[in-house]
């Protein structure tokens, strides 16, 4: 009897394995620019990445300087505006470790011996500013927000799909479940510029990980080996991971 039981115990944990999922989301950002511009700058964005960071790569087109003002600068998702600048302080810390090495000769061989001899550690105090400068023909990148962190519930998406399962859903910018955008504040030769920079999900398709990724030959130095690639990986597009059976 008891063996019996071990044995149904087994088959439930091995039909029952945990797998991961993916939650593909993908944009109205087009995959072939991703980018906005007006007459001084470009505003880059590559959303992949789990939750959709809004992280954004200002270029300086002009001649001259152009100043950011992250405190007149905010991210806005589904009408509510969080800031860029929080007035922070920030500390940064590195160890350093003073090495002393020493050697000892063994006959016809030398053995050498390191140890540490003292370890201090170093405390970088700042705090965040208002305004961030970029120099003419040159580029920074600002980072803060996700979309979301929290995959998305809806009765026409199996939450574990396999293949044949797998379904998308679509919508407009009039009832996606996150709009969302950046309004960005700036000078340059004196004068204020802003720029919208505006976002919606138009389709979330729930994927299971046979699905997600493949495997491609690629070269390296001369050498091919197989490497793991995601099949939906696109600038428009980001993801949430989640894990379940089926």
């Amino acid at each position: 009897m008891k063996k019996i039981l071990l044995f149904l115990f087994a088959g439930i944990f091995m039909s029952c394995s945990t797998t991961s999922f993916y939650q593909v989301y993908k944009t109205n950002l087009d995959p072939s620019t991703n980018y906005f511009e007006d007459q001084n700058c470009r505003v880059t964005y590559d959303l992949w990445s789990p939750g959709g960071a809004t992280t954004f790569t200002i270029y300086n087109k002009t001649d001259k300087p152009i100043t950011v003002k992250l405190d007149q600068s905010f991210f806005v998702m589904n009408d509510r505006a969080f800031d860029y600048f929080k007035s922070r302080t920030f500390v940064e810390s590195m160890n350093e470790s003073t090495v002393v090495s020493s050697v000892n000769n063994y006959y016809w061989f030398t053995m050498n011996q390191t140890r540490v001899a003292t370890t201090t550690k170093n405390e970088i105090e700042y705090q965040e500013v208002p305004s961030v400068i970029i120099p003419a023909k040159t580029m920074k990148t600002f980072s803060e927000y996700l979309v979301t962190n929290s995959t998305y519930e809806n009765c026409d998406l199996k939450k574990f799909p396999n293949k044949r399962q797998m379904k998308t859903i679509s919508f407009d910018s009039s009832n996606s479940p996150y709009i969302f955008y950046n309004s960005i504040s700036y000078f340059v030769d004196g004068q204020q510029h802003s720029m919208k920079n505006e976002f919606y999900v138009s389709e979330i398709t729930n994927v299971p990980e046979s699905e997600a990724f493949e495997q491609r030959k690629v070269d390296d130095c001369g050498k091919s080996k197989l490497v793991k690639v995601s099949n939906y990986a696109r600038p428009d597009r980001f993801y949430i991971q989640y894990f379940g059976t089926r």
